[in-house]
């Protein structure tokens, strides 16, 4: 049913991945950021 609204576009493919994609980067800046502090004492973590 979706499909119908959506057409036979790519743009919306695209616009997912896209999203996905920052989505993924920016996890991947946080958690650079979390270990940096850790590392730096500021903060401890347990797992």
């Amino acid at each position: 049913m979706i499909s119908s609204y959506l057409g036979k576009s790519e743009a919306f493919d695209s616009a997912v991945a896209d999203f996905a994609v920052n989505c993924a980067d920016r996890v991947e800046q946080d958690d650079q950021a979390i270990i940096t502090v850790v590392k730096s004492g500021r903060i401890e973590a347990k797992s």
